[in-house]
C-alpha cells in the first residue's frame, strides 16, 4: 500500500513522459526521443498554413517518427509548452493534448500514448500549426 502512494498515477506518468518529449526537442536532444515512440515507423502527421497564403487551405505532411525527430536536428529549438492535458482511457492507454509555441507558430498537438515495456510511449502524433503574426 505504501508502494502505491510512492508510484506516480498513470495519467501523471504519461504527462511527465510527454513533457520530457517536448523538453528534449527544445534542448536539441530530439534524437533521445526515439525510445519514446512505440517504433521508428510511428506516423507523425500535421497540417500547416500554405507558406505564403496565396491560396486558402492547409498543407498536410506525414513523416515517420524517425524522420520527425531528425527534422528537429541537434541544436536547441525555441519551443515553449503552454499546456499538456492527459486523459487516461485505461491504465495502459492515454490521450494527450499539447499546446506549444515555436518560431512564429502556435501548435496544437494530439498524441495517443501507450504503456508498453514499463514506459509510456507515443503510438501516434498529430500536430496542427498556425502562424502567429
Amino acid at each position: 500500500l505504501a508502494d502505491d502512494k510512492a508510484r506516480p498515477k498513470p495519467a501523471d506518468a504519461a504527462k511527465a513522459a510527454v513533457s520530457k518529449f517536448y523538453s528534449n526537442i527544445a534542448e536539441g536532444k530530439a534524437v533521445e526521443n526515439s525510445e519514446m515512440f512505440f517504433s521508428a515507423d510511428v506516423p507523425v502527421t500535421g497540417t500547416m498554413p500554405h507558406e505564403f497564403q496565396k491560396t486558402p487551405g492547409r498543407t498536410l505532411w506525414r513523416k515517420s517518427a524517425k524522420e520527425y525527430l531528425e527534422s528537429h536536428g541537434k541544436k536547441p529549438n525555441y519551443l515553449k509548452v503552454d499546456s499538456i492535458m492527459v486523459d487516461l482511457v485505461h491504465d495502459g492507454l492515454a490521450t494527450a493534448r499539447i499546446s506549444y509555441r515555436k518560431s512564429g507558430q502556435s501548435v496544437h498537438a494530439a498524441a495517443a500514448v501507450i504503456f508498453e515495456a514499463g514506459h509510456w510511449r507515443i503510438a501516434s502524433l498529430f500536430e496542427e500549426s498556425f502562424f502567429i503574426w
